[in-house]
């Protein structure tokens, strides 16, 4: 199958093929990709439907650079007049092992929810923002108008319902932190 653009809550996700299949109990796309927010997705994908109102999908596969602009552009989090698109830049990652059930409204159900995996950006700036140049005011450090991570890297595991993070690890050309441990 192949797919010009699809809208998925308003997004366009283009460039959509998958080697798909049917039966009466499941949807199954093998070897997929697509592209979302500038970036890259592929994997494989079934979603079986052992019942009308109570079914489960499983998802392996990767996200590649996905642009952190586009996202925050598509979704102002800081509010509708939020300008953050225009001041970060950055290129999200993640591989995923990810199964959960879903209810009749195509939520998934927390408590079900399995994954394992790992996640981060590359190339991270936030330059210029207008709460960054009043935290750098403040502080008499204009360093702060341009931070920068070269990468963002940790790995992760969720189960009953909680989410875990291992090997955080920051880096950036001025300094480096690594964080090790959990967070639930």
């Amino acid at each position: 199958a192949s797919v010009d653009t699809l809208l998925m809550t308003g997004v366009p996700v283009t460039q959509i093929k998958a080697k798909a299949s049917t039966t009466p109990e499941r949807i199954t796309l093998e070897r997929a990709s697509a592209r979302i927010f500038k970036g890259d997705l592929e994997g494989s994908f079934v979603w079986k439907v052992p019942q009308p109102d109570r079914t489960n999908i499983d998802f392996k596969g990767e996200v590649k650079d996905v642009r952190a602009e586009e996202f925050f552009r598509e979704f102002p989090v800081l509010g509708k007049k939020s300008k953050f698109h225009e001041y970060i830049t950055g290129g999200f990652n993640a591989k995923v092992d990810y199964y959960t059930a879903i209810d009749k409204h195509l939520s998934p159900l927390i408590k079900t929810t399995r994954a394992q995996g790992s996640f981060g950006m590359t190339k991270l700036r936030i330059k210029n923002s207008p709460i960054q140049e009043k935290v750098a005011a403040l502080l008499k450090a204009p360093e702060l108008n341009n931070l920068a991570l070269d990468q963002w890297e940790s790995q992760f595991t969720m189960d009953e319902g909680i989410l875990t993070l291992n090997n955080l690890k920051l880096t950036s050309d001025d300094y480096g932190v690594e964080l090790n441990g959990t967070q639930n």
